[in-house]
Order: structure tokens, then sequence, then C-alpha cells
């Protein structure tokens, strides 16, 4: 996708997160996550890419994580839905 000068936006990257986290891929929900690749690009994570997050690492007993999570989310101005 690079190659062609495409870049993939916030909702490329929703659909990525939520397909991971369907089929329980928790360490590739959170690494594509960590390495900030949606921020390096310059996409910024919404709240569909939020609730993806803290639903899957909620799922996978990880509270610190979704903590941590929780509180990028509302510093960055997001308020959390009734999902939450």
């Amino acid at each position: 996708m690079y190659k062609t000068g495409l870049m993939p936006g916030e909702v490329t990257y929703s659909a990525i997160l939520d397909i991971y986290a369907k089929l329980g891929k928790v360490e590739e929900v959170w690494s594509l996550y960590v390495l900030q690749e949606m921020k390096s690009i310059g996409v910024k994570p919404n709240l569909v890419v939020y609730n993806t997050l803290l639903e899957t690492m909620g799922k996978a007993g990880k509270p610190g994580l979704n903590r941590s999570l929780f509180d990028e989310m509302v510093e960055l101005g997001l308020t959390p839905d009734a999902k939450l």
C-alpha cells in the first residue's frame, strides 16, 4: 500500500484491529497500537479504534493496559461512549 502512495486511514486501521480482535489475536492488536504506526503516518486514532482496543484488552484480562488506553483516550479529548 505504501509503495503505491496510498496511505491507510482510521477506517482501515479500525477494520484491521477489529478483524484481529475477532480472531483473538490480542498480541497483534496490541502491537499494531504500540508500534504507533497510525500516529507515525499522521492517522489519529478515533473512538472506534480505542473501543476496539479496550474491548480486546478487557477480554484478554489486561486491565493495566485498559487503564492506560482509557486515560490516553480522554487526554486526546475523546469522550467515552455507552459501549464502554
